[in-house]
Formats: structure tokens, C-alpha cells, sequence
């Protein structure tokens, strides 16, 4: 549960981040839902019946209703479970709603703020020539890093494979510092 899809989930399969079971909703008054909804629907009808656009919004649609049901029945949390009250406690407890309503749920991730030591240790490891007319490169930004380089300094420094001329025949890597040796 979180506001950021994983990198991890990132690729061909649909993924979806959601803050909450009730994070995948219309922001309307109740009243007002099941008129929007239907005219969603149709708007979306008008791409042609069994079109994927169609599917698509079907299955959005869906997935809503579902989500509604489950955020409504706080007692689908397994009886006796007792979760903390915390944002992560709740997220976990929302995780095994899904779970147990079997939904089809594959992957589950919970964000956790506050420990990520990465946090402000970011650095430019790269030439910045400037967003100047002459310094673009055909309209874009011209490349300042192989990343030959980067790979190549993680391959020795973090994996501690000194095999750069097996990854990468004939070239000749420049570290830039972004990983140190590994302890």
C-alpha cells in the first residue's frame, strides 16, 4: 500500500498503487456515483463494445466496486488479529483484506517512511553542460555519463566482479565514485 509503484512492479503487467482500499475511488458525493459512473461507462462504450478501451474501463470499474466493498468491511481483518494503530499497521491489515478476499492479488508492498538513508545523499555524478542553446544537443540535452561507467563501477565495486572486459569487450570504464568499495 503506498502512493509510489515499486520499480520492482514496473514492466508489462498491469500494476497499481493504491494509498488505501478506499484510495481507487470517484471523489463525488455518494448520491451522485452511480450517475457518474454509468455515464462514464457509456463514454467509454463509445469506443466500441469488447474494444480494449472498453474492457479497460470495465475492469477499472470493477476494481472500484471491489475496493469499495472491502474498505467498507473493516471486519473482513481476521478475528482475534490485533494490529497496532499506525499508518504501516493499518497498511499490513488492508494487505491481508486482500489477500483473504482473493482478488487475485500477487504482489503486495507497503510503504514505510522514515528509513530510507539514501534521503538527501543523492549527488550529480555527471557533467551538467546547461539547458544554453549551444550547449543542446540537436534540441536535447546532450549525453555527458556512459553508463558503461556506472554499471561497470557497480559490477567491480558492489558485486566485486572484476570482469568489466567480459560485460563490456574492449572498453575501458572511468569510475565516478557512486559506489564505494562494498564492506
Amino acid at each position: 500500500m503506498g502512493t509510489m509503484l515499486p520499480s520492482s512492479l514496473r514492466g508489462p503487467e498491469p500494476s497499481l498503487p493504491l494509498p488505501s482500499l478506499d484510495g481507487l475511488e470517484l471523489s463525488v458525493p455518494d448520491h451522485l456515483r452511480p450517475d457518474l459512473e454509468r455515464g462514464l461507462r457509456e463514454l467509454h462504450r463509445g469506443a466500441g463494445a469488447g474494444s480494449a478501451f472498453d474492457r479497460e474501463s470495465a475492469s477499472l470499474f470493477a476494481a472500484m466496486r471491489e475496493l469499495r466493498l472491502l474498505a467498507a468491511d473493516r471486519a473482513a481483518a481476521r478475528p482475534g488479529a490485533d494490529y497496532p494503530d499506525t499508518e504501516f499497521s493499518r497498511s499490513l491489515q488492508q494487505v491481508a483484506q486482500l489477500i483473504r478476499a482473493d482478488v487475485g492479488l500477487e504482489v503486495a508492498c507497503v510503504d514505510l517512511d522514515g528509513w530510507d538513508t539514501h534521503e538527501e545523499q543523492r549527488g550529480v555524478h555527471a557533467t551538467w553542460p546547461t539547458l544554453a542553446p549551444d550547449a543542446l544537443d540537436d534540441g536535447d540535452l546532450a549525453i555527458t555519463t556512459d553508463f558503461r561507467d556506472v554499471l561497470s563501477e557497480i559490477l567491480v565495486r558492489r558485486l566485486q566482479n572484476p570482469a568489466v572486459d567480459r560485460v563490456f569487450p574492449g572498453y575501458r570504464a572511468m569510475y565516478r565514485g557512486i559506489v564505494g568499495p562494498s564492506a
